[in-house]
């Protein structure tokens, strides 16, 4: 057998497989919102920002481990700052977009209280990390 004929049903199984795990997740990740009371978009978009960052934080720490290799540090913290802040970028218009779009999404006082303060120290951590000038691991 040739090696296009090889690559070509190596090419539609796994477009037939992407599309049957797709639905399996579609199914699975809409009963475990209706199991948790939450809204589908909540889930929805929540998945969606793991499945946004995810490669970009495989993509960051293959290139801080090839710019350790080199001592070229420069680039490494181009990668961590870009990751940083694609990851914010992620979670704030992922955020955003579940609050205007969520219609069962309710949050008591408390859990806003204790959450804000979380995310404020979680968000100037790198801020206050660098202030000697250097971001690093």
């Amino acid at each position: 057998m040739s090696v296009v004929i090889t690559n070509l049903i190596i090419l539609l199984l796994s477009g037939f497989f992407l599309v049957l795990g797709a639905d399996v997740a579609i199914k699975s990740i809409s009963s475990f919102a209706k199991k948790l009371g939450a809204s589908e978009y909540f889930i929805g978009f929540v998945v969606v920002a793991l499945g946004t960052s995810t490669p970009e934080l495989i993509t960051a720490i293959t290139g801080s481990l090839e710019a350790v290799k080199t001592f070229n540090s420069a680039f490494s913290n181009v990668v961590v700052g870009n990751l940083i802040g694609a990851n914010i970028l992620d979670v704030t218009v992922v955020l955003g977009i579940m609050a205007l779009f969520a219609t069962k999404l309710k949050i008591e006082g408390e859990v806003i209280g204790k959450t804000l303060f979380q995310i404020m120290a979680l968000v100037s951590l790198p801020i206050i990390l660098g202030f000697d000038g250097m971001l690093s691991r």
